[in-house]
C-alpha cells in the first residue's frame, strides 16, 4: 500500500496533535522530562507535516493543500485508521502517555513506510531520502526511548 505526501501530512497533523496533547497533559513524576521531551516531538511532527504539504504542492500531487482544521478535507484512508488519544478525566501518567506514543509513532512510521513506496514509484528522490531520515529520527524516539520509558520489548 502507498500513502501520498497529502495522506502522510495528514498523518503527521494528526500525530503531533496527539503528541501536543500528551505535552500538555500528561503528570507525575518524570514531568518536565516528559513534557520537554513531547514538546520536542510535536516540534519535529509539524516540521515534517510542512515537509509534506510544501512536497505535495511542489510535485503537483495538489495545486492547493486542504485546510487540515476542516475535518471534511483530511482523507479518509488516513483518519479512519487514526487511534486518536481521548481526552480523559484520570491522571494521564507518563507510562500511559509513552504507551499512546509507542502505538501512535508505530503507525506514523507504518506511514511513512507507506510514503517510501510512493516516492520511489513517483521518482521523488528528494522525498525519498527526507522519509528514511524521518523513518530514523521516529524509530530512535519512538522505539528506543518509548520503549525504554514504559519498559515494553519491541514487537
Amino acid at each position: 500500500m502507498k500513502m501520498t505526501l497529502v495522506q502522510l501530512a495528514t498523518a503527521a497533523f494528526l500525530f503531533r496533535n496527539d503528541i501536543h496533547y500528551l505535552h500538555h497533559n500528561v503528570e507525575g513524576s518524570g514531568f518536565l522530562e516528559a513534557h520537554d521531551h513531547f514538546g520536542e516531538l510535536y516540534e519535529r511532527a509539524i516540521s515534517d507535516f510542512d515537509f509534506f504539504a510544501e512536497n505535495a504542492i511542489v510535485t503537483g500531487e495538489v495545486t492547493r493543500f486542504p485546510n487540515m482544521s476542516n475535518i471534511a478535507d483530511l482523507p479518509d484512508s488516513v483518519f479512519s485508521g487514526w487511534n486518536v488519544v481521548h481526552n480523559t478525566e484520570s491522571e494521564l501518567g507518563i507510562e500511559q502517555a509513552y504507551e499512546y506514543l509507542v502505538a501512535n509513532g508505530n503507525d506514523y512510521i507504518e506511514a511513512l513506510n507507506m510514503g517510501v513506496e510512493y516516492a520511489s514509484d513517483e521518482g521523488f528522490n528528494d522525498v525519498e531520502g527526507k522519509l528514511d531520515e524521518m523513518k530514523e529520527f521516529w524509530n530512535l524516539n519512538v522505539n528506543y526511548k518509548g520503549r525504554r520509558i514504559t519498559g515494553k520489548k519491541g514487537d
